[in-house]
């Protein structure tokens, strides 16, 4: 079971795309995504592969990117074919590399998940013999300023005459395409693998504990994201400098972007704090598990898939109050607040 996923209504939302009827066992999803990494969308189809078979999907993974590739090995064992493409999916021999896997896999739809290649590749896709269908994922609450944003509106447009189905994961992200570039895609809701918190997480959460040196009395916060500007790894930083209290942060995710102000701002912190360097991890659920709080500092984000999967887990959430997360804050169905939005500066 995936929470808020229903497979059900992929065949009729499949016929919208394609223009006419879908068969059960007719329809191969090739899913154009850039550099293959333990992101939302990477971890949602992990988890959904038997799903999709059992509706009749037969979906391909291609990472179209020339940095590495991590999660494809995880991708395949979950059982996709993935099929990496060591070019820039930006540059012409990109899209050259693309038309040619295009051509190999003759998908009937090919579900771009990549913002900054959606408009060549959403037309370059439109074109391809074969192809009945493109679809477009809006991943995130975007905030194009300048001559960017007048663009945008121009590129939307020109893939809603193309044809092709812009989605999003949910009604925030939606809500923000139609106010800043005039068009409202559908909302997909994004989905949770709940089997990932089975009843022995407790467990696995107190050996992790263990393995990771922290003592019963040790407050360890969970900060999940590779180390970039959008992350807001910033805003944590700052507060930890306030705080008296010794703090463990699990960094989960890669630092090979991370700028010498933010690696300067962890020094600073260290004299205090400790953080522990996680990298990349398959074990996310244990350890948001064996965390006491996940900090959420994003200055933007889609779904917040991590927040959602912290609750599964029963470890509450600080998150910034921007888009994306300002659905954390208290829940208006529950009488026990399980998220607290905090504000920068």
């Amino acid at each position: 079971m995936r929470v808020g996923f229903r497979p059900a209504d992929v065949r009729e939302a499949a016929a919208g795309v394609t223009g006419g009827a879908c068969d059960a066992g007719q329809l191969r999803v090739a899913h154009l995504l850039a550099a293959l990494r333990p992101s939302g969308a990477e971890r949602m189809l992990q988890c959904s592969r038997q799903t999709w078979r059992e509706y009749g999907i037969e979906p391909v993974v291609i990472g179209l990117s020339d940095e590495p590739h991590p999660f494809a090995p995880a991708l395949r064992r979950a059982g996709y074919e993935t099929m990496v493409v060591a070019r820039n999916g930006r540059s012409l021999g990109g899209l050259g590399a693309l038309c040619r896997t295009l051509a190999d896999l003759k998908p009937d739809i090919v579900h771009v998940h990549n913002e900054s290649m959606f408009p060549l590749v959403c037309a370059l896709s439109r074109a391809m013999p074969g192809v009945r269908g493109v679809v477009r994922s809006i991943h995130n609450n975007y905030d194009y300023r300048g001559l960017l944003a007048p663009r945008r509106v121009l590129f939307s447009r020109i893939t809603v005459a193309l044809g092709v189905v812009s989605v999003a994961p949910g009604a925030e992200v939606a809500d923000n395409e139609e106010h800043r570039y005039r068009h409202r895609p559908h909302v997909v809701e994004n989905w949770v693998d709940i089997t990932a918190f089975e009843a022995d997480i407790r467990q696995r959460a107190r050996a992790a504990r263990t393995q990771l040196g922290l003592a019963p009395s040790d407050f360890a916060v969970v900060l999940l994201g590779n180390c970039e500007q959008a992350k807001g790894h910033a805003l944590l930083l700052d507060a930890l400098s306030a705080v008296q209290r010794p703090v463990v942060v699990l960094h989960i995710g890669g630092e090979e972007r991370a700028d010498h102000a933010e690696r300067a701002q962890w020094d600073r912190v260290a004299s205090r704090h400790r953080l522990v360097r996680l990298g990349r991890r398959g074990d996310t659920a244990t350890l948001l598990a064996a965390a006491d709080v996940l900090a959420m500092p994003s200055e933007h984000e889609g779904f917040p898939l991590t927040a959602a999967e912290s609750f599964c887990a029963a470890t509450p959430v600080i998150a910034s109050r921007v888009p994306g997360l300002r659905l954390l804050g208290p829940l208006p169905w529950s009488e026990h607040q399980d998220g607290i939005a905090a504000t920068s500066g």
